[in-house]
């Protein structure tokens, strides 16, 4: 019982920037690894106004998603931007 960290499933990644030239660059570049788009907004307020949710079906095992999450916090870096974290629902198997 519980989640199954093996099973792959969608993954968000939440990520911020500081113009939309930045971000429509990071996203051009994250389509080319699989990522799909889910949500772009912009924050009236704060420095890294432009966000992004992007997310690919990857695994979760933590050996995996540890190196996952410094990948995504190095490529938002290369384009002045910040990585905010991930997000997943549990697959539980009956």
């Amino acid at each position: 019982e519980g989640d199954n960290l093996k099973q792959p499933r969608k993954i968000n990644h939440w990520v911020n920037f500081r113009n939309n030239n930045r971000r429509q660059r990071f996203i051009e570049e994250a389509k080319k690894l699989k990522f799909a788009v889910d949500s772009l907004k912009v924050d009236p307020k704060g420095y890294y106004r432009y966000r992004a949710v992007i997310s690919r079906k990857d695994s979760v095992k933590p050996e995996i998603i540890v190196n996952l999450s410094k990948l995504m916090m190095k490529f938002t870096a290369a384009y002045s931007g910040v990585y905010n974290g991930w997000h997943s629902e549990p697959v539980i198997e009956d």
